[in-house]
């Protein structure tokens, strides 16, 4: 049975958006995620969130302050609020600018619909307040290497690793070519800017330890200690000739990794 500061940390990654502590005490219950025995379960929520929260002191703290899961049991301020209520957030470092880029836009729609005067233009913003949120739903899949730009990957290489064809999928990763930092939107979610790589070889190649050459032969890093490629599976080329968009990426992936090449140790 997991704990109840475990139960919170999930429903808030599941729900990725901002909750309030009784929020996140009802969805706790509807996951069935922990089994409450006391009639103050709602408030024991409260006090183990405010535990993991770093530089609260409860008595103190301000009710109207969001805040943001950066790591495990780490907590920072996010932005001052006029909220009455104090609202958390369980997300990962990068996916920060994404969740409160949306916050920051429907809160935008908000304040627009207040002032719509008819009908029409409430349904206009309700409408882009809906498709904001339902790209950021596809961005932090995306991150997370889940949801439609896996299933674009496993359809491109047939649910087997671009390298080794393994096809456990378990062992697979989603991994952008082009970085997820230098990414815009829509090539965060572009299924041509990716590889089905098993773990380690994602790895090595989110680091730029390896790359592959306009004809798809493995690259690798003169740091990466020779006594270790086999294990690490660093050999081997790509199994399938790449389409242009594919290339276009990985000219931008093969330059990151021949400047790396230059400044630091894969080791």
């Amino acid at each position: 049975m997991a704990t109840i500061k475990e139960a919170a940390l999930e429903v808030m990654r599941r729900h990725a958006r901002p909750m309030t502590f009784r929020e996140v005490y009802s969805a706790i219950v509807e996951a069935g995620a922990y089994e409450f025995n006391s009639p103050a379960a709602a408030h024991i929520v409260q006090i183990q969130i405010r535990r993991h929260c770093k530089g609260v002191i409860q008595k103190d703290s301000s009710p109207n302050k969001i805040f943001s899961l950066v790591g495990k049991d780490h907590y920072v301020p996010l932005e001052n609020s006029k909220a009455a209520l104090t609202r958390y957030s369980s997300i990962e470092q990068d996916l920060l600018e994404i969740v409160q880029r949306d916050h920051d836009n429907t809160s935008q729609f908000a304040n627009d619909a207040n002032d719509a005067n008819d009908a029409n233009d409430e349904i206009s913003l309700l409408t882009l307040r809906s498709s904001i949120v339902t790209t950021t739903k596809r961005l932090i899949d995306a991150r997370l290497g889940q949801g439609k730009f896996r299933l674009d990957l496993e359809k491109i290489w047939n649910g087997r690793c671009a390298v080794t064809g393994c096809k456990t999928k378990a062992a697979l990763r989603a991994s952008h070519i082009k970085s997820w930092a230098t990414s815009t939107d829509e090539e965060r979610l572009d299924g041509n800017n990716g590889l089905l790589l098993v773990a380690t070889l994602d790895a090595l190649f989110d680091h730029f330890c390896i790359s592959f050459s306009e004809v798809g032969e493995m690259l690798i890093s003169k740091y990466l200690p020779k006594d270790e490629l086999l294990i690490l599976g660093a050999h081997g080329r790509l199994r399938k000739v790449l389409n242009a968009q594919q290339s276009n990426y990985l000219t931008v992936h093969r330059a990151r990794f021949q400047i790396k090449e230059l400044e630091i140790n894969c080791k």
